[in-house]
């Protein structure tokens, strides 16, 4: 969801100043005023709201929702989506509680919130795990037909908080959530239990018409999502209309409230809501498209880092690379190994995984290799707890190495600023020439706030290392991770220019050749890592000749021993079964394609 905003002029209803961060209160009302014949509307400045179920009742769908259009509505947000680790705990225990929570103001905010304003409870199991948490004066809103005996002695109640008083410190709304879905769905042709489902989209649109947020976004979502269950897409947007023309029409909501745009917290521009993950996988591609190299992801799922992994793997298009390693060792072995042969390496993983890898990012420390080690930290020690967050692995980021390893650190702090992050991270590893550590957490993951649409002039280009030309003079030799192997030549060979590693099986030229009349002594490649496939990974014929003779044919592979430099050959390429030249070690097969074959080691190629 994108929004566009613009700096109005300064009116009478602006609010002065910056309110600070706390929950609205009664004495927050800035102006009311009819939005309808009987119902006036209360200006807040800012709301924390919480909606909370069972795991299958739709409570993530429906706060991402609701922020979605908080977004395109203008207001600066944050979210805190909070899951059980089981896949699927008993229905109605607490265990099996699942929250959403969104802060969303007229100004800047930095934080999800602590106490919701409004806690939306799908049953008694969600009230009680998170009634804790509500303020006094709070508003509640309960389904009611979910608060049966049986439910209610699931979670340890001996009898109904709505009717026993128990809650009369707080804006108690019961609503009757299912019925009001299943009547309103009762000429769908769906099942009562499939209509009992679309209850989370009648809670989104009372609460869509309780703060005034946009409705054609969420409608076009549902029709997009169920495009091939017509019948369940219609239903669900009948249960949203449902939901808000029940706030319009009942006499229990009398007031509905308004959040202005956060017009003054954000510069003119282009802006959407993504979360932190989605924001680190977009600043990767940035980083690989800026610094012009391939990316490679080795990385083994594990949450809450697995979401990047997701993401990446759907951008092939973009030169990705993904690759779902068996353990985390080998993970970060791949993304090593990717990083030696020419790419930007990336791996992913969370505090447990950061212990794994320990060994092999000394190693890249080692060889000055420049390799991005993203940590979305979890809560606990040793294997810790998937859904739970926790900043515990600052130090042993710092110092949980053997020997003198330093490793730098970035850190974002929204998860708009993830984007900004990865280019940073890949900025200081391409042009140092080390391990990065990007430290993200749960919280950062898997919430959401505004970040800025960036444009490609606005994002930094990755250094790229001036390193001494063939001929002597400097100049700008390729990425800082190509890799490269020198060796001297002893024939009669032309100077040859430089190659860097520009993808995998492929040669660039950097350097320009000296003249075909020298005779240098010395011979300098860059050999790319060698290709997977048996398709040619060797340049296009290029025609080497000299005035006193044809060109050079030379191994592309293993590296010769000093008694096989190249020598001259042939103009042409040998056929197949002839001898091979002097300066390989492996007896060659028919050729594959023109100019080049195949052999045990490596690859024969003309230079």
């Amino acid at each position: 969801m994108t929004s566009q905003v613009h700096v109005p002029t300064q009116t009478e209803d602006s609010s002065a100043g910056t309110p600070p961060e706390g929950g609205p209160v009664e004495g927050d009302l800035i102006r009311s005023e009819p939005l309808h014949d009987d119902k006036p509307v209360r200006r807040l400045d800012r709301v924390v709201i919480r909606f909370a179920g069972d795991s299958g009742d739709g409570m993530q769908l429906t706060g991402d929702r609701f922020t979605s259009e908080t977004a395109g509505f203008g207001n600066d947000l944050s979210t805190l989506p909070n899951f059980p680790a089981e896949i699927r705990a008993p229905a109605g225990t607490l265990p099996g509680v699942s929250s959403f929570q969104l802060h969303f103001a007229d100004h800047d905010i930095l934080t999800p919130g602590d106490a919701p304003d409004v806690l939306v409870a799908m049953n008694p199991a969600a009230l009680k795990a998170n009634l804790g948490d509500v303020p006094r004066g709070a508003q509640v809103i309960v389904n009611t037909d979910e608060f049966t005996k049986r439910a209610l002695a699931k979670v340890g109640y001996t009898a109904d908080p709505v009717t026993d008083g128990s809650l009369e410190a707080y804006a108690v709304h019961p609503v009757p959530l299912t019925t009001l879905t299943v009547e309103a769905l009762k000429d769908s042709g769906l099942a009562r239990k499939d209509a009992e489902r679309a209850k989370n989209m009648f809670a989104l649109g009372l609460l869509s018409w309780l703060y005034h947020r946009p409705t054609e976004g969420t409608e076009r979502f549902l029709r997009s999502k169920f495009a091939k269950r017509p019948e369940i897409a219609e239903a669900n947007v009948a249960a949203f209309r449902a939901g808000w023309n029940y706030g319009e029409t009942t006499e229990d909501f009398a007031v509905s409230y308004e959040v202005a745009p956060a017009t003054a917290a954000f510069a003119p521009g282009r802006y959407r809501n993504i979360s932190g993950n989605l924001a680190l996988a977009y600043g990767l591609v940035a980083a690989a498209k800026q610094s012009g190299l391939p990316l490679f992801l080795g990385s083994y799922p594990i949450t809450p880092a697995s979401d990047i992994l997701h993401e990446l793997s759907k951008h092939k298009n973009f030169g990705v690379r993904t690759f779902q390693a068996e353990d985390e060792i080998a993970g970060i072995g791949a993304a090593l190994g990717a990083a030696f042969g020419g790419s930007l390496g990336v791996t992913t993983t969370s505090g447990p995984g950061v212990a794994l890898k320990s060994e092999t990012i000394g190693l890249a420390v080692s060889l000055e290799l420049p390799l991005l080690v993203v940590d979305i930290q979890r809560g606990g020690p040793s294997t810790g707890m998937p859904t739970k967050t926790e900043q515990a692995d600052l130090l042993q980021a710092m110092y949980g190495r053997n020997g003198e390893a330093p490793v730098p650190i970035v850190a974002p702090a929204t998860a708009g600023e993830c984007f900004t992050a990865a280019l940073e991270a890949a900025r200081i590893a391409l042009t140092y020439r080390t391990p990065v550590f990007l430290l993200s957490d749960g919280y950062l993951a898997n919430g959401s706030s505004p970040g800025a649409s960036p444009s490609r002039r606005s994002c930094p280009t990755c250094a790229r290392s001036s390193r001494p030309s063939p001929t002597g003079r400097t100049g700008s030799s390729g990425p800082t991770c190509a890799t490269r192997r020198r060796w001297r030549g002893r024939g009669r060979c032309p100077a040859r220019p430089a190659w860097s590693t520009g993808s995998a099986g492929s040669r660039s030229r950097t350097a320009s050749a000296a003249s075909p009349t020298t005779r240098p002594t010395t011979s300098t490649w860059s050999v790319s890592a060698r290709p997977r496939s048996t398709a040619s990974p060797c340049p296009t014929w290029r025609s080497r000749t000299r005035a006193a003779g044809p060109g050079c044919w030379c191994w592309a592979g293993a590296r010769p021993s000093g008694r096989s430099a190249p020598p001259c050959a042939g103009s042409g390429p040998p056929e197949a079964g002839s001898p091979r030249p002097t300066c390989g070690i492996s007896t060659p097969s028919r050729p594959t394609s023109a100019g080049c074959w195949p052999a045990t080691t490596g690859w024969w190629c003309r230079r």
